[in-house]
């Protein structure tokens, strides 16, 4: 009777082993498939997700070229624009005669005197421009070049440009990084009477769109007759010079070549 009951028992707990031993294998065959299964949905939402962003991004950058294009056409046909590249560009050429140009201001009744004092003459230009290069430009320029840096390999040669650089640039009572606050040199020249003319507008348009800076560039010669915010090139030709291997006079180049109306080039 014993040996029955115990057979019975032995019987009836192996069946409960295979059942439970069943029942957990199913659980873990179910875990791991549930698992697996959401494991596969959320790659697949990551990845349409990531997707999503990608051609949210995609097109973000789309859109801002595009009305960058659209607002460097708009500005292109501004009669104001035009007017103001005419206007500097003609007394930018003045500036390149600074005999015939000192003279001419010193005969002007219109011009106060204390402003033809102020304008300086080639001598000074270039001694004051030295020690702007020698004590504010250089020490900066040292982070990112090696080597001796010499002032006369990056003071312009043009005699405007050196005439702009020293009242704009050296002789700003700004500091670096707010010379643009500077609207009128106050040296009775027409270039200082046409830069205040337009300073104030075109710093607004570089600020509300935030622009680098806005460049005014003579199409042959290269000289950047305007600039909002005065730096080193400013005056300076990007055709020969430190700055002929610049972007910006890549982007000049670029224009040359397909000097069609209203195309715009960007690098």
């Amino acid at each position: 009777m014993y040996k029955k009951v115990s057979k019975r028992f032995n019987v009836q707990s192996k069946l409960m082993l295979i059942l439970v031993g069943v029942s957990l294998g199913s659980i873990v065959v179910i875990s791991f498939l549930s698992w697996e299964r959401a494991k596969s949905n959320l790659r697949n939402t990551i990845r349409n997700q990531l997707t999503s962003i990608r051609y949210a991004r995609a097109n973000q950058v789309e859109s801002f070229f595009e009305n960058l294009r659209n607002h460097v056409v708009t500005l292109s046909d501004d009669r104001m624009v035009i007017e103001a590249m005419v206007e500097l560009n003609r007394e930018f050429d003045q500036l390149n005669s600074p005999d015939t140009f000192l003279q001419k201001q010193a005969d002007n009744q219109d011009v106060p005197p204390e402003q033809t004092n102020n304008q300086g003459s080639p001598e000074e230009w270039n001694k004051v421009l030295k020690g702007y290069y020698t004590k504010e430009f250089f020490p900066r320029l040292s982070q990112a070049v090696s080597g001796e840096l010499n002032p006369g390999a990056y003071i312009p040669a043009s005699k405007a440009a050196q005439y702009l650089q020293y009242h704009y640039i050296a002789n700003n009572p700004n500091p670096v990084g707010e010379k643009e606050k500077l609207i009128d040199a106050k040296d009775g020249s027409g270039y200082s009477q046409v830069h205040a003319k337009y300073q104030e507008i075109f710093r607004h348009i570089v600020e509300k769109f935030g622009y680098y800076d806005l460049f005014l560039i003579d199409f042959d010669s290269g000289e950047i007759i305007y600039s909002v915010f005065k730096e080193t090139d400013y005056g300076t030709s990007l055709n020969v010079g430190p700055y002929q291997h610049s972007n910006l006079a890549a982007i000049t180049e670029l224009v040359r070549k397909n000097a069609e109306r209203r195309t715009v080039q960007i690098v």
